[in-house]
Order: C-alpha cells, then sequence, then structure tokens
C-alpha cells in the first residue's frame, strides 16, 4: 500500500514540474511578441490623453483582465 501512494505522489510531481516548465516557457516567450509594434505606430496619438476618468477605467480593466499575466 505504501509503495503504491509513493508511487501516485512521485506521478503527480512529476506532472506538476512538467506543467510549471511548459508555463515558464510560455510566459518567457511571450515578452517577445508585444514589443514589436511598426514604426507608424509613434506618430499615433490616444484620444483619451489627459482624461483622467479613462485612466481610471483602463486601470481597472488591465487590473481585472491583464494583470495576472503582464
Amino acid at each position: 500500500m505504501k509503495n503504491r501512494i509513493r508511487a501516485f505522489l512521485f506521478s503527480a510531481l512529476a506532472i506538476c514540474a512538467m506543467q510549471g516548465s511548459f508555463l515558464g516557457s510560455r510566459l518567457d516567450a511571450q515578452d517577445a511578441q508585444f514589443h514589436n509594434a511598426p514604426s507608424t505606430s509613434t506618430q499615433q496619438k490616444s484620444p483619451y490623453a489627459g482624461q483622467q476618468g479613462a485612466v481610471a477605467a483602463g486601470s481597472k480593466l488591465y487590473a481585472t483582465n491583464c494583470a495576472a499575466c503582464h
């Protein structure tokens, strides 16, 4: 019985290690994809510049939907 429990725990640990390794590699790859904006994007102006209400709303959306990964 103890050998079965040990085998199960070892298998569970191995699976968790593999998943963590995969997730780590995916997060590293994510950075390279988001910083290649075209040079024309520097000429664009935000329609919300200077609007504190828009900044607050954007901060809330970012915290809810983006902050966990970024």
